[in-house]
């Protein structure tokens, strides 16, 4: 063999060990990137996750603060209504006094009218 031609086969060697040496590498990057790509993938669905969660939860905290404010309306509803119904009632007893006592002082209205006719009456007999 010529020297020249050891030459060129040995360039030709490095040369496919070289075009090797390069597939190799780019397929190591195209699987680290592939790798790389599918990591962020993961963490992008694990961000959604971890924000639907906390989403549910807010939802779940706002179910349980609306289902918290229904109970106080209601509570409030009923104590309104037990403090109308205590006015009524009071209204209603003060409305019997006033009867009962104007009723009294119709009759002793009356009754004074009554003495007084029968004052003048013995007047005027007299």
């Amino acid at each position: 063999m010529a020297e020249g031609q050891v030459d060129d086969n040995l360039t030709s060697e490095m040369k496919k060990q070289r075009f090797n040496a390069q597939r190799n590498v780019n397929s190591e990057n195209h699987e680290s990137d592939m790798v790389f790509k599918e990591f962020m993938n993961l963490r992008s669905l694990w961000a959604k996750v971890t924000q639907m969660n906390r989403t549910k939860l807010t939802v779940e905290e706002k179910d349980k603060e609306i289902e918290k404010l229904k109970a106080c309306i209601c509570d409030n509803m009923h104590q309104s209504q037990k403090e109308m119904e205590e006015l009524v009632c009071s209204f209603e007893e003060i409305i019997e006094t006033e009867a009962v006592e104007s009723l009294r002082l119709i009759n002793q209205n009356q009754m004074l009218k009554k003495q007084r006719n029968m004052a003048e009456g013995v007047d005027e007999l007299a």
